[in-house]
């Protein structure tokens, strides 16, 4: 039976003050000098999302690993060693390039806005991957290198020891990067915090960067983040509220674009690409059945509920010739 509309009416005025309360923290903290870093203690020290811990761990490798996968799926034959790679948007602790050196990779570029990487959270990730080896193997169904668990104590350590070049803070509109350099470019849960214009601008210099054969790989989680926090929080909530009203609560530290799948694929064809793959995850029956109850804001009316309700996106693309 469902619940009277008075009653309703409240769960969606106290959900609203719990999305609006998570918004206003991570503006808080983005406000901050240096909040980056200071989001990462609060990650490590109170909400406890990092270092990642057993299954969420193993996922992500199974995850970053959907790149690897795809590369061998559409450039049969490829010699990974040979493979020079770039990413945009590495993150904390290189769980995912540490994913593509135990596959065979053994020429990454990384690049971030802001030098976020963390050696503690690294030499973790290192330990990890030496630990749980076969447990990771057989998540990112890929023959893995085992790494040494020798702790990393200069980022300069990264090249030496597993072809790890990281630059930040450097744009990834003009990375300054050499052309036609890069066989295999890898985004993982970015570009969902950037504006529609900012991509095509990254994929226009990351179709510079590509060799005529390259591939990019791009996996794109397109629900609320807020949900992550908050379980009474649909992963559609978001979607409610205009884009004037998202604006105001919208936060810099952690800000979604709120794109929706149809518009990423777009956005790739429209900077040069041609769509080799792409893998939507359905979104669950309950999913559909909320957005179906939701009011969605005008902007997202054109979407039919089962696109809104997609719950992730992987793209692979290949320079238009």
């Amino acid at each position: 039976m469902a619940a009277p509309a008075g009653a309703r009416r409240g769960l969606s005025v106290r959900t609203d003050a719990r999305w609006v309360g998570k918004a206003l923290v991570q503006q808080a903290v983005g406000a901050l000098p240096r909040g980056h870093r200071v989001n990462a203690l609060l990650q490590q020290r109170v909400t406890g999302r990092l270092p990642r811990q057993g299954e969420v761990f193993v996922w992500h490798v199974a995850e970053h690993a959907r790149h690897q996968r795809a590369l061998r799926d559409v450039r049969p034959g490829v010699d990974t060693a040979e493979v020079r790679a770039f990413e945009f948007g590495a993150g904390y602790d290189l769980l995912g390039p540490m994913v593509r050196w135990s596959a065979g990779v053994d020429a990454q570029t990384l690049i971030d806005l802001r030098p976020v990487l963390r050696l503690e959270l690294v030499n973790d990730t290192l330990r990890k991957f030496h630990d749980w080896h076969d447990q990771l193997e057989a998540a990112a169904e890929l023959p893995l290198r085992r790494p040494s668990a020798e702790p990393v104590t200069d980022l300069a350590e990264l090249e030496p020891r597993f072809g790890i070049r990281y630059q930040a803070p450097c744009d990834a509109t003009a990375t300054g990067l050499p052309g036609a350099s890069v066989d295999l470019v890898t985004s993982t849960w970015t570009l969902e915090h950037i504006p529609a214009r900012e991509i095509v601008r990254i994929l226009r210099e990351v179709r510079r960067l590509l060799t005529p054969d390259g591939v990019v790989s791009c996996l794109i989680d397109p629900k609320d983040h807020f949900s992550y926090f908050e379980p009474s929080l649909s992963p559609y909530n978001f979607l409610r509220f205009s884009d004037r009203a998202f604006a105001v609560v919208n936060p810099k530290l952690q800000w979604q674009s709120r794109l929706r799948a149809p518009e990423y694929r777009a956005l790739a064809e429209a900077a040069g690409f041609d769509v080799l793959l792409d893998v939507r995850e359905p979104g669950l029956p309950e999913d559909v059945e909320a957005l179906r109850e939701m009011r969605v804001a005008p902007r997202f009316a054109p979407f039919s509920r089962d696109e809104l309700a997609v719950r992730t996106v992987h793209l692979v693309l290949a320079p238009r010739s």
